[in-house]
């Protein structure tokens, strides 16, 4: 008889904040810092996966994620000072964006239903 231990419900410990570096930008003196809020991330989003979409991301310098629920990822983003982050993360296939608010600093965006 084999009886395997319930999966337990409750959300997984996850220590936060988490760095996620990517390849050196040529000038990297020259950067700029955007607040980023995804809501609505309900169901199969997980931290590791919504790591491995952001990881797409080109002309940033790293990503530090602040706080991540099964609804709400809050990061912070070094970038290009001429990138245009909006428009790549709402062009990130595993992940449909809608921009809703746009400050210089900030960017907010509410997750597609599908």
């Amino acid at each position: 008889l084999n009886i395997r231990p319930g999966r337990s419900r409750e959300p997984q410990e996850i220590n936060l904040p988490i760095s996620l570096t990517f390849p050196p930008l040529t000038n990297a003196a020259n950067t700029r810092q955007t607040y980023v809020t995804i809501t609505n991330l309900q169901g199969r989003y997980t931290l590791p996966m919504l790591e491995k979409i952001l990881r797409e991301l080109v002309g940033v310098a790293e990503l530090v994620v602040s706080e991540f629920n099964q609804q709400t990822l809050l990061m912070e983003v070094i970038h290009r000072p001429n990138l245009n982050l909006a428009t790549q993360l709402t062009t990130l296939a595993d992940l449909p964006l809608s921009l809703v608010n746009e400050t210089p600093d900030t960017l907010v965006f509410v997750k597609d239903r599908q």
